[in-house]
Order: C-alpha cells, then sequence, then structure tokens
C-alpha cells in the first residue's frame, strides 16, 4: 500500500476511490494509510459473500435497489422491505457502513 501512495502522489487533488471486497482488515487499513481517498466495496462480492447464507431471490432485488439508491430515504425503504423479510439480512447489511456499498452514501467528493 505504501508504494501505491508513493506512485499516485497526493490523494486529495486526485478524487482517488479504492474498490475491493470485504477482506478483513481493509477498511481499518484504508482509513490509516489513504484517510484522503475514499474506499467502497466491491458491491458482486458483497452480494457473493450475502447469498451464502440468504438465497431467496427477493433478497437480490432489494439489495441491489438499495446499493443503487441516489437518495439516503429511498436507501431506507428497500432496508425497511430487507428487514419486513428477514430480520438476520438486515442487519447482516447494516454491519457494514452503507458508505460503503450504497451510492446513497457514498461521498460526493469523488466523481
Amino acid at each position: 500500500m505504501s508504494n501505491l501512495l508513493q506512485a499516485i502522489g497526493g490523494l486529495e487533488e486526485h478524487g482517488c476511490i479504492f474498490i475491493s471486497d470485504r477482506q478483513k482488515g481493509l477498511v481499518a487499513t484504508f482509513d490509516e494509510l489513504l484517510p484522503g481517498a475514499d474506499h467502497r466495496f466491491y458491491m458482486r462480492h458483497m452480494y457473493a459473500n450475502f447469498k451464502g447464507t440468504y438465497k431467496e431471490r427477493i433478497f437480490k432485488d432489494e439489495i441491489w435497489m438499495a446499493a443503487t439508491s441516489y437518495t439516503v430515504h429511498e436507501f431506507e425503504q428497500h432496508m425497511e422491505k430487507i428487514r419486513s423479510l428477514d430480520q438476520g439480512a438486515y442487519n447482516w447489511l447494516r454491519a457494514t457502513p452503507a458508505s460503503l456499498w450504497s451510492r446513497s452514501h457514498f461521498s460526493t467528493r469523488s466523481k
């Protein structure tokens, strides 16, 4: 990671976004080493992990609608639908900050 930082220089002027899987420890590493960069999860990987436990098709549709929502209000509507279907699925998603996986919570700094 330090080699990457050295190669790209200051992050503030570039508006960098790093996309990763949900590997343990990555969020803390990004926060520590790259505090000026946006970090997001690759939603396909996150959904693949989710569907290992929650296989019903209705979850796929609702999760993708929550992930691609433009407003927090719209995001919350989809999350409430997921909660009404299965509290465990809702808790699984809420365990990961929405700022890492939902457009409605992404920073507006990055383009």
